[in-house]
This record gives C-alpha cells, structure tokens and sequence, in this order.
C-alpha cells in the first residue's frame, strides 16, 4: 500500500493507493450518516484491515476514512464509492475507523482530526451528518426488514427492537439477542410458513445473529466530545 499526503476541502490527509476492484465498486447514494467503527484490537494497521476485507470478498477497505491516535487522516474508500460497513445502511452513509477508538478519545489531535474532517464531510455533501454506532445501524436494518415483515404479515408478535439509553455491554446485547430468537422461533411456528415468510424469518435471524457492540464503550465519549466541542 502507497499512502500519499493529500487534502480534503483543504484538511490534510494521506490518500491510501492499493489494487481497488474498480469495476465491483458500487456508486453511492448520497451521503445521510456517518457510522463510526473500531478497527482495534483485532487490526492495527491498514494493511492487516485491507487483507481482511480483500479476504471478506470486498472491493476495497470498507471504511471510508481510518483515523489513527495521532491525528493522521487516512482516505481508504473514495467518496463516490459505496461503503461496506454496516449491512443494509451502506448506500446512503461514511464509515469511519478508528485505531483504536479507546486510544483516540483521550488524544487530542485524534479528536481535533475527527471534528474537523466531520465538519469538511458536512461542507461536501451539504447534509448535517448525524453521527451513529455501528451497532445503531445494526438495529435500524433490523427494525427496518422487520417493518417489511409486520406489513406483509400484520397478525404478528414481533415488535421493534431498541438499544438501552445506558450503554449497550455485551450482556445485554445477548439478551436481547436471546430475547429476539425466541420470538423468532414462535412467529415462525404460526400459520403457515410460505416462502415470503421463511425467507424474511431467516433475513431477521441472520441480522439478528451478527449484532455486535461496535465500537465500543469509547463511543459514548467520543459523542460527548462531539457534543461538547464548539466548532472552531
């Protein structure tokens, strides 16, 4: 990988060059959101995240940007390409990593950087950008596949789900997951199974399956930052 100084509406960055699927890039959709990951602990450094993703079957690195502790900026995915970051919410958002999340919130300069690249992202695309978990984007596809399947089958048990106003551990994570499989189970034992039914049934255990707390506790203060932070 080739990482090249460059600049983003004028905020330094380093721009990523490795061997992109170009013809397999998707365009994207405009930009509604931000979702913010963790690459740490399992990768580091950019090159263990491409090998991953490029071993997933991606593209390219799915995130958009990857910032490190010590304020770097680094351009992983062109903007005009769809992310692969969080299932179901890629086409109208920006994925953000952090390495590590739990560093960068107690470092200055990774701070400052986050704040002003999220500001330069919000001058580009016109839009305000809210800024979500990666596991909120998890739970609004769920909820929503499980709109789609409350309006085909309406005699249904099956409410949304919610993440907790305290932070979301693992624990509760599970339990919730356990709480939603059940649920699951017994819709999925009612009337008759047709293939619409079946097939919606196993979308929402697939998604309910691959829920994950990302990024992590350090989230909460990096909103608070965000929250907190007067824009210079």
């Amino acid at each position: 990988m080739i990482i090249e100084p460059t600049s983003l509406n004028g905020l330094p960055t380093y721009t990523c060059n490795y061997p992109m699927k170009d013809k397999e890039l998707e365009a994207s959709q405009g930009t509604k959101e931000i979702y913010i990951h963790n690459a740490a602990p399992k990768y580091r450094d950019l090159d263990c995240l491409a090998e991953f993703h490029f071993q997933r079957g991606w593209a390219a690195i799915g995130y958009h940007f990857c910032i490190d502790a010590d304020g770097s900026i680094f351009a992983t995915r062109p903007l005009q390409y769809m992310g692969a970051h969080v299932y179901g919410r890629n086409r109208q958002s920006i994925g953000i990593a952090f390495f590590d999340l739990s560093t960068c919130v107690r470092e200055k300069k990774a701070m400052d950087a986050f704040l002003s690249l999220t500001q330069r992202l919000k001058e580009i695309t016109g839009e305000e950008l809210p800024i979500k978990s990666h596991t909120q984007g998890q739970i609004e596809y769920l909820n929503q596949t499980l709109q789609a399947y409350n309006q085909a089958f309406p005699h249904t048990a099956l409410d949304s789900i919610s993440i907790p106003p305290n932070y979301l551990t693992p624990a509760i994570l599970t339990s919730l997951q356990d709480e939603f499989q059940t649920r699951l189970m017994t819709e999925g034992s009612r009337w008759l199974a047709t293939p619409r039914k079946r097939s919606l049934l196993r979308k929402l255990k697939t998604l309910t399956n691959a829920l994950k707390v990302c990024p992590g506790p350090a989230y909460h203060a990096l909103k608070h930052h965000v929250e907190t932070t007067p824009l210079s």
